[in-house]
């Protein structure tokens, strides 16, 4: 697994708990208190998302911010949370990211030749598919992030914690660098870094050679961030359970959001 064998076994010896207290007829369930933010450190402020479906991708895009969930991508003010008339998406994505003028829509299966969709705004019309011929030997789901460095297009595969640099016109991957992280979630390039989230923090790598330059945790699992200058907004990670009956339930958040983090 890719758990380490302490994390793996806190986890099993918690689901054994659990299961002697059900098969004993007691309450076996109780999600662990919440934190009262995302962060400990900086100012957050909560939007309102634009639905309570699964949060897909989020860039930033001048004064707009464009977020997937589900099917639909939403214009919203990154400031106040309000949200405008939604595009329909022909394909699900994982993560979006913007060269100023298009959107970008990654696969969670880019890595097996599932090709990114470029998007125009203005109209919500796929203006091209971009394939990534390499990608069609590969077997593996498993791409997280995608991020736009100013002439390229840089894609994450979050459990390996490998960036694949991208030429934009031709889908050829033209440099490959592991980062000093796994389990990564959601990514962006802020000028200078690719910022990526995860189950317990943000980090900041350096492109050239995949160091950690900066690390902060976070109380939240981060499935996506955008960066807005000295801004970043996040979505969480959906954390699911079951209730009473075995049915299956959205434990955290209980309304979906996005955290506008001033680190």
């Amino acid at each position: 697994s890719f758990q380490k064998p302490p994390e793996f076994l806190a986890s099993l010896n918690a689901s054994l708990r659990r299961w002697g207290l059900y098969k004993n007829g007691e309450p076996w369930d109780e999600p662990a208190p919440r934190a009262a933010s995302i962060f400990d450190s900086g100012t957050v402020e909560a939007l309102p998302a634009p639905s309570e479906a699964a949060p897909s991708g989020i860039c930033v895009m001048g004064e707009r911010a464009w977020v997937a969930q589900d099917t639909k991508l939403w214009p919203v003010d990154p400031v106040t949370g309000d949200r405008g008339k939604p595009h329909v998406l022909e394909d699900r994505c994982v993560d979006l990211t913007t060269d100023g003028t298009r959107l970008f829509a990654v696969p969670y299966g880019w890595s097996k030749g599932d090709p990114i969709v470029v998007i125009d705004p203005k109209s919500g019309e796929v203006l091209r598919r971009i394939v990534t011929e390499s990608n069609k030997k590969n077997r593996a789901h498993s791409t997280r992030g995608v991020a736009w460095d100013g002439s390229h297009l840089w894609v994450l595969s979050g459990m390996s914690g490998r960036v694949d640099r991208v030429d934009p016109t031709t889908g050829v991957i033209t440099r490959t660098v592991d980062l000093a992280g796994k389990r990564l979630a959601g990514m962006d390039f802020d000028g200078e870094h690719l910022i990526c989230g995860g189950p317990d923090a943000v980090t900041w790598f350096d492109p050239a050679t995949g160091d950690v330059v900066r690390r902060v945790e976070a109380n939240y699992p981060i499935r996506l961030l955008a960066a807005a200058g000295d801004v970043l907004l996040l979505m969480e990670q959906p954390v699911f359970g079951h209730d009473v009956g075995h049915r299956r339930i959205r434990v955290w958040p209980k309304r979906t959001i996005i955290h506008r983090w001033t680190p």
